[in-house]
């Protein structure tokens, strides 16, 4: 028996399909591919008679299993409250759902495609209930875009209960654009909120939403995002997307907390210290299945922001090839005045047995980024190189993920950790840089970070390139920690204010007359009883 004490997110593993066995790593060949089951449960604060609308209440409009919601101006209650049961938010064209790959329709909330599939729009100053048992084909979106000088987007809307919104109608087919069918999609939102929803089986991004337009000169060539007092909410969604390119959670803009969200992606899960700005994500429990990483960072500012208390269950990949990191930079611009700054990711499990990608895959610009007390259970398995990428001659880093060719065909550790302070496949630029790392408490596998980075018995686990600078590196010695430092011969030190002679082991390479050890000498003389005489 299992009891389940307050709010929770519960995964159950049937068989130990999942943590018993790798469901990456090559799984794109079909010999390797079967069904997987698994159950995941989700305990959710309770809606109490205050917060739910009641169906009899003459401002609040209901709308019945088959009848159509009605849209703007079509109804003047406050609260429309799908009852229980399947709701067609609209019909695609039945082109749009036709499973042939020979169809040339294809969905898109694009007007005027031939699969044009129209979305609900959400307004201004309404509240939108979806309670337990509510099954909502279709999706939403607001109108607005991302100029400012238009002044146009959604206020004070209220999306909230324990219902599903499901894209399963549609069917997937790559038009090489974003106008494929995601969850929600809200432009210009002030004080919004998303409470409690199941996103299920959409075409792209199931939750991107943008924070208001607001005005700031002191940004020009930046996204203008809402001011302080009108942050929007996002708490306890759940996201499920089985086709190529379903990103989880996308937001940008000043936000309250996020908090309570899990993510089951075939990409990306959650895109944070991007264009999402001063927020803090909180208690966000991530998988992977096929593509993507957990936390991405992207391509403008961000920050002040904080991840904390998170959890990574789950980090496959079909192909390693297309690894990046658990914790992913991937900084395509060019604009040598931006960078990713000021995050701080702490309290983070990784938990996954076989995880496909490595801890970190950093490449770009970005500084002042603090990890703290994050601790991955396994590194990714073994990758067996192709043997055209093991010859001396090939000069190719990208497909040896800038290893060197010493180490052959075999990288033990799989792919590797990579801090390169460049643009994407750009050349060294000392104003795009990485730099200001701080790893407080960060264990891999039960081995701190810096020596996955500087022993030689890891090596081929990290791979630092391009203009990086000031990584710093927390506990300096902590017994719970394989740190296996080298160490000098013991050394004796004198005390000059006392005269009393200290003896301790440096490590290696650690100069007696550098700041570092002096600063360690003064440490050593207090304990030994000599502060008075300092």
């Amino acid at each position: 028996m299992v009891t389940i004490v307050g709010p929770q997110q519960v995964n159950i593993d049937i068989d130990g399909q999942f943590e018993r066995v790798d469901s990456g790593n090559g799984m794109m060949f079909p010999d390797r591919v079967y069904p997987r089951h698994t159950i995941s449960i989700f305990a959710n604060p309770y809606i109490d008679d205050a917060q739910r609308p009641d169906p009899n209440d003459p401002d609040v409009r209901t709308v019945a299993p088959g009848e159509t919601a009605p849209g703007p101006g079509e109804y003047n209650e406050t609260t429309l409250y799908f009852l229980p049961g399947v709701h067609n938010l609209f019909e695609p064209p039945e082109c749009c759902s036709n499973r042939s790959a020979a169809e040339p329709c294809i969905c898109s909330v694009k007007e005027g495609e031939t699969g044009y599939t129209r979305s609900y729009l959400l307004q201004s100053f309404k509240r939108y209930y979806v309670p337990t048992g509510a099954w909502l084909n279709g999706n939403f979106y607001s109108l607005g875009d991302d100029n400012p000088a238009r002044h146009e987007g959604i206020e004070d809307m209220e999306l909230f209960g324990y219902g599903s919104v499901v894209g399963s109608k549609y069917y997937w087919k790559s038009n090489g654009n974003y106008d494929l069918p995601g969850g929600i999609k809200l432009r210009g939102a002030k004080n919004c909120s998303i409470v409690g929803l199941t996103f299920v089986d959409f075409h792209s991004h199931n939750i991107m939403v943008s924070g208001g337009l607001y005005v700031n000169p002191s940004r020009v060539g930046m996204f203008p995002w809402d001011p302080e007092t009108r942050r929007n909410t996002l708490t306890h969604a759940k996201v499920f997307g089985w086709k190529t390119n379903t990103d989880g959670v996308h937001v940008f803009g000043h936000w309250n907390p996020i908090t309570d969200l899990f993510i089951r992606t075939a990409d990306d899960s959650c895109y944070v210290g991007d264009e999402t700005s001063q927020t803090t994500f909180r208690r966000i429990t991530t998988w992977n299945d096929v593509n993507g990483v957990p936390f991405i960072f992207g391509m403008r500012n961000g920050g002040p922001t904080i991840v904390e208390d998170c959890d990574v269950i789950y980090h496959r990949k079909q192909w390693p090839y297309w690894c990046g990191g658990l914790f992913d930079l991937r900084w395509w611009n060019r604009e040598r005045n931006f960078a990713t700054a000021n995050v701080t990711l702490r309290n983070i499990r990784i938990t996954d047995p076989h995880p496909t990608c490595p801890m970190l895959d950093f490449r770009g610009s970005a500084n002042n980024i603090a990890f703290e007390n994050i601790t991955i259970d396994a590194h990714p398995p073994p990758l067996t190189l192709p043997n055209w990428a093991c010859d001396a001659s090939y000069n190719n880093p990208n497909m040896r993920f800038g290893v060197d060719n010493s180490l052959g065909c075999t990288l033990p550790f799989g792919a590797p950790n990579r801090i390169i302070g460049r643009v994407q496949y750009g050349e060294a630029d000392p104003i795009i840089n990485i730099s200001n790392l701080v790893f407080d408490h960060v264990t891999v596998n039960g081995t701190h970070i810096r020596l996955l980075m500087e022993a030689s018995e890891y090596a081929g686990a990290f791979v630092v390139e391009g203009s990086v600078y000031h990584l710093t590196f927390y506990p300096r010695r902590d017994p719970g920690v394989k740190h296996r430092f080298k160490m000098q011969e013991r050394q004796c030190f004198v005390n000059p204010a006392s005269g009393r002679s200290h003896c301790i082991s440096l490590p290696e390479g650690y100069s007696p007359n550098s700041t570092k050890v002096q600063r360690l000498l003064r440490n050593v003389y207090e304990l030994a009883g000599d502060k008075d005489e300092l």
